[in-house]
């Protein structure tokens, strides 16, 4: 998360950080910039479409550890077929467990998910 200032903060619920905000082999909280928080994004957006936490098997009640592993060491994360094109094509984005390859705020804005939004 960024706060005042541009400073990075790591405070928030942990089932909604990013791989790289708990892999401590990956902390780089200076570099990353908003990245977390569009993976934060893909994260939420996923579970409104779901209608649960999208992360962890429906019906499973995760321990700590299962938590990480499904953010950090996990496949990518599977997006339903039944969305659109444009849905799943923004999640994936946001999703996209490697920091510097997951699309950025300004791409987003830009993407055709939210420009259908805004028609």
């Amino acid at each position: 998360m960024i706060v005042a200032g541009g400073e990075c903060d790591s405070n928030g619920t942990c089932a909604y950080m990013s791989p790289e905000r708990l892999d401590q082999q990956e902390r780089r909280f200076g570099e990353v910039g908003l990245a977390g928080d569009v993976w934060s994004l893909g994260v939420v957006v996923l579970e409104c479409y779901l209608g649960r936490y999208s992360l962890i098997k429906d019906g499973d009640k995760p321990d700590w550890a299962a938590l990480i592993c499904a953010i950090c060491c996990s496949e990518k994360v599977e997006i339903p077929v039944s969305g659109s094109p444009e849905f799943r094509g923004f999640v994936e984005r946001c999703l996209e467990k490697d920091w510097r390859k997951r699309g950025t705020v300004e791409e987003f804005l830009l993407h055709p998910f939210v420009r259908k939004i805004e028609k």
